[in-house]
């Protein structure tokens, strides 16, 4: 796992009021991708983190603009914008969270493991998808 890639997040900001994902490396062993992310709640209620659902994105139109875009971090919102017909559930294979139960104010890092077919000339788009927050969806997507 020494050989992580970071992923970009300097499009993002923060929502007020919400649990914040961040994604921030991606490492690859075998057909396996590890995600390492940060959560942050910005609530005023305590979140129960659980391990996250992952679905591969089909049947985008525009993929173009994300061409040379690896590893690149979406906001829930550009992910709706993209409009995909179809997704299919990755099978989850590794789960680790430090914290389970967030206070206000808290965060926690945690680690994910997917199963992965092997790279695509396409870029891919994963929606990465964690328990509501009270308002709603918690989520990220992550350009491949």
């Amino acid at each position: 796992m020494l050989g992580g890639r970071p992923v970009s997040t300097e499009r993002l900001r923060p929502s007020r009021h919400r649990v914040n994902v961040w994604l921030k490396d991606l490492f690859e062993q075998q057909d396996t991708l590890f995600i390492r992310y940060k959560l942050h709640n910005d609530t005023n209620e305590v979140y129960e983190a659980r391990t996250p659902s992952i679905f591969l994105l089909g049947g985008l139109p525009h993929l173009r603009f994300l061409a040379g875009q690896e590893n690149l971090q979406l906001s829930d919102i550009e992910v709706m914008k993209l409009r995909a017909k179809n997704q299919s559930p990755l099978e989850v294979v590794s789960e680790k969270l430090l914290v389970t139960k967030l206070t206000p104010g808290q965060e926690t890092v945690g680690v994910v493991g997917i199963k992965l077919t092997s790279s695509s000339a396409e870029p891919r788009v994963l929606r990465i998808e964690f328990p509501n927050d009270g308002r709603g969806a918690v989520g990220a997507g992550l350009v491949l």
